[in-house]
C-alpha cells in the first residue's frame, strides 16, 4: 500500500508541475495579448499593419478570401480573453490537484492484522460411519 501511495504522489507531483509551466507559459502569452491590446488602444489607429504581429508568433493567419486583412481591436481583444480563459482554467485544475494531493490514499486498507489460524481447516477429515 505505502508504494500504491508513492506512486500516487509521484504521479500527482508531476502533473501539478507540468500544471505550473504551463500556467506560466500561458500567463505569459496572456500578459503578451493584453499588452498589445493596450498599445493598439493608445495609437487610436486600430488596425494593424501586415508587416506587424499582434503577439509574438502568435499572428492571426489571413484568411482566404481576404488575404489583405488588418488585425482589428476585436480580434486582439478575443485572443487576450481566450488567453485569460485559458489561464483561470488551469489555475482552476491546479488548485483542485493541489487540493487533492491532500487525500491521496491507497486503494487497499488494513482491517485487521494477519494472525495464524487456531486450528486446521484444510484438509477435512473423513466422516466415518461406524
Amino acid at each position: 500500500m505505502r508504494e500504491q501511495v508513492q506512486t500516487t504522489t509521484k504521479a500527482a507531483g508531476e502533473g501539478i508541475a507540468w500544471l505550473e509551466r504551463r500556467m506560466r507559459e500561458v500567463g505569459d502569452q496572456m500578459n503578451r495579448a493584453t499588452r498589445v491590446v493596450q498599445q493598439f488602444r493608445a495609437k487610436h489607429d486600430y488596425s494593424i499593419g501586415q508587416d506587424e504581429t499582434p503577439i509574438e508568433g502568435q499572428g492571426l493567419a489571413p484568411s482566404e478570401e481576404q488575404p489583405t486583412r488588418q488585425t482589428t481591436l476585436e480580434q486582439l481583444e478575443v485572443t487576450a480573453d481566450t488567453y485569460r480563459k485559458m489561464y483561470e482554467s488551469l489555475l482552476g485544475a491546479y488548485t483542485n490537484s493541489v487540493d487533492q494531493q491532500l487525500y491521496l490514499i491507497a486503494n487497499a486498507r488494513v482491517i485487521t492484522s494477519a494472525t495464524s489460524p487456531k486450528k486446521a481447516s484444510r484438509p477435512r477429515k473423513t466422516l466415518i460411519l461406524a
